[in-house]
Parts: C-alpha cells; sequence; structure tokens
C-alpha cells in the first residue's frame, strides 16, 4: 500500500491489473478500491468495494466503511452513516478498524455541526489507535480533529493538529493525504488573515497533487486558491481557479465541492461586477438543488442585485423571494436585502 500512500498509483494499479481477477483478495480489493478513491475514480471505487465485501464478515465490514467514507467524500452524510452506526459498538472489530468507524462517525458529526460529540468520537479512534501504534491512521485522526476545530472556529487548535497530521505524512511518506492536510491548513492560515503562509501552503499542496495526480485533492485545493484570491483582490484569477475546481468536480462527481466553487465563481463575478456572468452562474448553482434557506436567500439576493444593475425585469420580486427564506438570525443578510428592496421602489 505504501506505492499507493506515495502517490504512485498508476504504479500500483498496473501491478494489480497484471493479476488474474481470480487471483484478487478481498484485501487486493480494497486496496485497488482505496487508490481509486485517491484518484477521484469513484465509481469504479464502489465497484472494487461490491468485490471486496465477497469474503468473511469482517472483510464485508472492511468494505462498509470505506463505502461509507466515499459516501461521506460525497457529501452523502445520510447514506455513510447507515452504514457505520452497526458497527460503533462492535467490539469484536480489530482495534484499527474500530478506530476507523469511530473516526468516520466523528467526520459526520462534524459536518452535520455537533462538534462536541464529533470531538470525543475522534478522541475515542486517537486513544485506540495510540495503543496501537498505527502511524498512518493517527495522522488521519490529527486531520480530522484540525477539521472540527476549524469548523467550529478554534483555529489556533485547527492550525496545530493539521501541522501534526502533516509532519506525520512527512515522516510517513504518505503524499496522497498530506495534499488535503496542506489545503486545510491554507485555509486555516487564510481565516487567521496570513494570506501569504496560505498561498504558500496551497501552492506547495497544488505542486504535490499535480506531481502525483491526486485528483480529489487538485479539486479541493484549486477552490481554495480561489478563495485566497477574492481575499487579495485578484478576482479574475478567483474566478479561473474556482472555474478548474468545478469543472473536475463534476467531472469525477464531487457534487458538494462542485456546489462550493459554482456558488465561488458566482461570487468573484459579482465582486467584478460582471452582472450577466453572474446571472448564467446563479442559473447554474440554482439547479444544484437542495439548498438551505441560507444559501437560497444568498442565490436570490445576488439574482436582485444583478437584474436591477442590468436594468432587467424581476428584480423586485428576486428579493422578496430572498426575504421570505432568509433564516431570522441571519440579521446582516436580511439588512442587506431590505437595504436592497428600499432602493428598488
Amino acid at each position: 500500500s505504501q506505492l499507493g500512500y506515495s502517490g504512485q498509483h498508476a504504479t500500483l494499479l498496473a501491478w494489480l491489473d497484471r493479476l488474474p481477477t481470480h487471483a484478487l483478495t478481498p484485501a487486493l480489493w480494497r486496496l485497488r478500491a482505496q487508490v481509486l478513491q485517491d484518484r477521484g475514480q469513484l465509481d469504479e471505487a464502489l465497484i472494487a468495494l461490491d468485490r471486496a465485501a465477497r469474503g468473511t464478515d469482517e472483510d464485508r465490514m472492511m468494505a462498509q466503511v470505506l463505502r461509507a467514507q466515499i459516501l461521506q467524500q460525497q457529501g452523502q452524510l445520510d447514506r455513510a452513516a447507515e452504514l457505520i452506526v452497526p458497527h460503533l459498538e462492535d467490539e469484536q472489530l480489530p482495534a484499527v478498524w474500530r478506530a476507523r468507524v469511530l473516526r468516520l462517525e466523528g467526520v459526520i458529526q462534524a459536518h452535520t455541526g455537533d462538534y462536541e460529540e464529533a470531538r470525543q468520537r475522534l478522541q475515542q479512534a486517537l486513544a485506540l489507535i495510540q495503543e496501537t501504534g498505527e502511524l498512518f491512521d493517527n495522522a488521519r485522526i490529527n486531520q480530522d480533529l484540525g477539521v472540527v476545530e476549524r469548523l467550529a472556529g478554534v483555529l489556533d487548535r485547527a492550525e496545530q493538529y493539521y501541522r501534526a497530521a502533516d509532519a506525520y505524512w512527512k515522516e510517513l511518506d504518505v503524499v496522497t493525504y498530506r495534499c488535503v492536510t496542506l489545503n486545510n491548513l491554507g485555509m486555516v492560515l487564510l481565516e487567521r488573515g496570513r494570506l501569504q503562509e496560505a498561498q504558500q501552503q496551497l501552492t506547495t499542496a497544488l505542486s504535490l497533487a499535480q506531481q502525483h495526480n491526486v485528483l480529489h485533492a487538485q479539486i479541493l485545493i484549486h477552490a481554495s486558491l480561489g478563495d485566497v484570491a477574492v481575499a487579495s483582490g485578484a478576482l479574475a484569477e478567483a474566478g479561473t481557479s474556482y472555474t478548474a475546481a468545478y469543472d473536475s468536480a463534476m467531472q469525477y462527481g464531487y457534487t458538494n465541492i462542485a456546489h462550493y466553487a459554482v456558488a465561488g465563481i458566482a461570487h468573484s463575478a459579482r465582486l467584478r461586477g460582471d452582472h450577466t456572468a453572474l446571472i448564467a452562474v446563479l442559473d447554474q448553482l440554482e439547479a444544484a438543488n437542495p439548498h438551505t434557506p441560507t444559501e437560497q436567500a444568498w442565490i436570490d439576493g445576488a439574482r436582485a442585485g444583478a437584474y436591477w444593475a442590468l436594468g432587467l425585469p424581476g428584480a423586485l420580486e428576486a428579493v422578496d423571494a430572498a426575504l421570505a427564506v432568509v433564516p431570522g438570525e441571519e440579521a446582516n443578510d436580511r439588512a442587506y436585502l431590505l437595504l436592497l428592496r428600499a432602493q428598488l421602489l
């Protein structure tokens, strides 16, 4: 598996392809699935996991956990949770796989906003892994603890976890995961206002991801570079980075990143004052359902502003649609929409 971790996916896949299909054990099918996942070939990875599950009960469990990882990566959190919940209290599992189930549950809890539960699950996973001495999973859990602290807004702690994970990845020479950690570290540095450091980390990450053909990481990093470009005022560069992320995300099935990237395209177009381009992107974004009330209010509000700037009909209707769905706690958004409505009357 070291070939896969170091980014030599093509070499590893070529080696696996030379083996007769009947000679591939469940463990080799799992390895194939993980390599395909890292390359962004998610549909093929899921097919390999179907074959990986044709073994013992333990083989089926391992394939199920890996399937849940892919679903979580695609943003299908409910489906991922359904797969791992039966294994959360299964003490018959090997310690490493129990830790992986707890880790995945923690990641899912983080993305649903339950940061305290996420911390508890991840700390449980970390304690299990430290008993085994397994450095790879130790690094992944530090990476995920960084994700939780970033989502919770505890940025100094997030930076510490990401730097700890990066040190493990460098020691292990695990390029595929290091790219993602550097991307996330770059985003924390951006949020802490350290733009130059953020750009440096992301540039290093993108170079590694391109050199080793780590597709999922490339998509993430392009989107992150778009965020840094917006913060730096380089709006044309931001649009280019977001577009690169969107095109690849759609090609390889990363719909959650695609939605983020297209929102970034719209935001940079609005900041540039390119209202015609903004409307085209908003149409594309609106077709990507479902949306939270906050997201829908942002789409309708941006549409109202673009219509008004171009003198097109429908601006008042768009701002009223935004006001109808904007959550009450979003006071700044509501104030902006009310001001826009007053200007339209």
